[in-house]
């Protein structure tokens, strides 16, 4: 069994590697759909400019109720 730094650590990889984002990305692309929806937490700045390099489309997801001059989105919507 894994020790929970062990487990950190490999839950910290997966995000910052984009581990976490491919896999959600292969799925939707397995169901024939281009746009996924994504937590803020999911995706740093770093990993926002991976996936533009990458040809991909970031964009700041807000809802109705939310202030886009807060600069805090509460989803990103990651397109292809």
């Amino acid at each position: 069994m894994q020790t929970a730094a062990q487990a950190r650590q490999s839950s910290n990889d997966s995000l910052s590697g984009l581990t976490f984002i491919d896999i959600l990305i292969s799925g939707a692309t397995m169901s024939g759909i281009y746009t996924i929806i994504v937590s803020p937490q999911y995706l740093s700045t770093g990993s926002r400019a991976t996936l533009v390099s990458n040809g991909y489309t970031v964009t700041p997801k807000y809802y109705s109720n939310d202030d886009p001059s807060s600069g805090n989105p509460p989803a990103y919507i990651i397109s292809w």
